[in-house]
């Protein structure tokens, strides 16, 4: 079964799959609240941009009564940060490895293992947020893979539908114990529907194309998307005219996605990102996210290489965005010179 193909890959006991993350870690917040004999009232560690927090309507609050204990950074949660939390007695860690709010920022691996003795100390449960796990073992050339990350925690959420092509749902794995709890809760979650075949089937064929065989037909492995992307990114900052436009973060990727920041408001980056389009049939960019942390005048959009985009050959990307680099410039300047115009108009 599918189940435990990819619990035995990953070095689990057991695994249940799931509609969604969100359902899986609210199951993870849940039981661990409960094993701490607080009727599901409980507090969890996590960075301030976990997906739990940014992305889930404050469900663990309103479904799960559980406070987080959020750790402020611009980089991944770090080991004396987590030891900095430890004393509030939470049920429960959340590592998200990588980051996607941190442009794919990862911890270090010897991070995993600090956390995890700090956790097992203070009799701390220890979850990762895996959504991007097999992004997160593509980096350094593949030196660790899924099943090492894994090692350190006590429960993962995996998802399938992000880099592994299926159409929706997760898995959440941990012992045997865990994942029967966790088999309860998914009945009062109402996550157990008559079936889930059509969506673990669809996930399951992805994962055999991209895991089980990931550089058959038009598979790439996730190591050399990461190597993809550094190389993109290497080459666009290379670029006079590009590099003076754009900005990463982190400024080298550390997997195959960062954040691409671009100089310039959002109408500006719309309208030159279609101009572009228009005179030599690339888009840059799909969609934009909004303003680099609340700055109006920069704007920045999430930058993942896959199956599709891998293949396009890096001279195609830097020229785009040195042509990119000089439409808003050039709309930049012309707004500028209107609204002197416009100025001068008053004045008179």
């Amino acid at each position: 079964m599918f189940e435990k193909e990819v619990s035995t890959d990953l070095g689990m006991e057991d695994a249940v799959f799931m509609p969604s993350g969100v359902m899986a870690q609210s199951i993870v917040l849940m039981i661990t609240g409960e094993r701490k004999g607080e009727g599901g009232a409980s507090s969890f560690v996590c960075h301030e941009t976990s997906h739990i927090l940014v992305h889930e309507k404050d469900s663990y609050s309103h479904l799960l009564k559980s406070a987080p204990l959020s750790i402020s950074s611009p980089t991944p949660m770090s080991p004396s940060e987590v030891q900095s939390k430890i004393s509030s007695k939470p049920s429960c860690v959340v590592l998200e490895h990588p980051h996607r709010e941190l442009g794919g920022s990862i911890n270090p691996h010897s991070d995993l293992s600090k956390i995890s003795k700090i956790c097992k100390s203070a009799g701390t449960h220890f979850h990762l947020d895996g959504a991007r796990i097999w992004e997160a073992s593509g980096a350094q050339g593949g030196k660790f893979t899924p099943k090492d990350i894994c090692e350190h925690v006590d429960s993962a959420y995996v998802s399938f539908y992000k880099g592994l092509g299926g159409p929706a749902g997760a898995m959440l794995l941990g012992d045997a114990t865990f994942i029967s709890e966790a088999r309860v809760w998914l009945r009062r979650f109402g996550g157990n529907l008559h079936t889930l075949a059509p969506l673990w089937v669809g996930c399951w064929a992805g994962y055999r194309r991209n895991i089980r065989a990931p550089m058959g037909g038009e598979g790439m492995t996730f190591a050399g998307k990461a190597d993809k992307l550094k190389e993109v990114v290497g080459a666009i900052k290379g670029d006079e005219v590009a590099g003076r436009n754009v900005a990463f973060f982190p400024e080298l990727p550390q997997i195959c996605m960062v954040h691409v920041i671009i100089n310039s408001r959002r109408e500006v980056c719309e309208r030159a990102e279609r101009e572009v389009f228009e005179e030599c049939g690339v888009h840059v960019f799909s969609r934009l996210r909004g303003p680099w942390r609340g700055d109006e005048e920069k704007t920045y959009f999430e930058l993942n290489v896959g199956v599709g985009n891998g293949g396009v050959e890096t001279e195609v990307w830097k020229k785009a965005w040195r042509l990119f680099g000089e439409k808003a410039e050039k709309i930049k300047k012309e707004g500028k010179e209107e609204e002197k115009g416009e100025k001068r108009k008053k004045e008179e």
